[in-house]
């Protein structure tokens, strides 16, 4: 995939509050976030449909960091994952829906800094017996083409989490901060 480094294509990745200071985290979380970004890029959609590896970082109570791999796709406009159980990072985007996503670009060889993203978003976690229909969609991406996901008899709705993207960091066209 084509993907190639805008100029200026790196963020510094620091959360603004209303005051202006990054580190001023002592206010409600919904407090810390810009309006959501009306759409998402075309270069962005191309590396969210190719499958990367996402690693998604939510807070834990105490306000250390919890970083999980998962899969990431599209819902129509919306980017979004799946979880068949309710676990700790569900738990977190609860108490506070601030969430950082990071994934690479397909590696291209000679390149010294591959192009990756990072996405900062609000994300909402929803009951939803869809999830074997996204995660059906989501394993042609990262399985194969062909794969299918069974659908467990007598399973139990899962989760969808959609993430409300307010800013995209990184290295590449999809970047929307100036570089560090």
């Amino acid at each position: 995939m084509p993907f190639t480094q805008a100029k200026g294509g790196a963020s510094n990745g620091s959360l603004l509050t209303p005051s202006g200071d990054p580190d001023n985290l002592q206010q409600s979380p919904a407090s810390h976030f810009a309006k959501a970004m009306p759409a998402l890029s075309p270069e962005l959609r191309e590396l969210i449909e190719s499958g990367p590896m996402a690693h998604l970082s939510t807070i834990n109570s105490d306000g250390s960091p919890q970083v999980t791999v998962i899969w990431i796709g599209l819902d129509g406009d919306d980017l979004v994952s799946t979880h068949m159980r309710d676990n700790v990072k569900l738990k977190n985007i609860r108490r506070d829906p601030r969430v950082a996503l990071s994934f690479d670009a397909p590696r291209e060889p000679g390149v010294w800094i591959n192009p990756y993203a990072v996405v900062y978003a609000r994300a909402a976690v929803e009951p939803s017996p869809r999830i074997w229909d996204l995660m059906d969609k989501h394993a042609k991406a990262y399985v194969s083409p062909d794969a299918q996901v069974p659908v467990p008899e007598r399973s139990e709705p899962g989760f969808i989490v959609r993430y409300s993207i307010t800013r995209v960091g990184g290295i590449g066209p999809w970047a929307t901060g100036p570089a560090i």
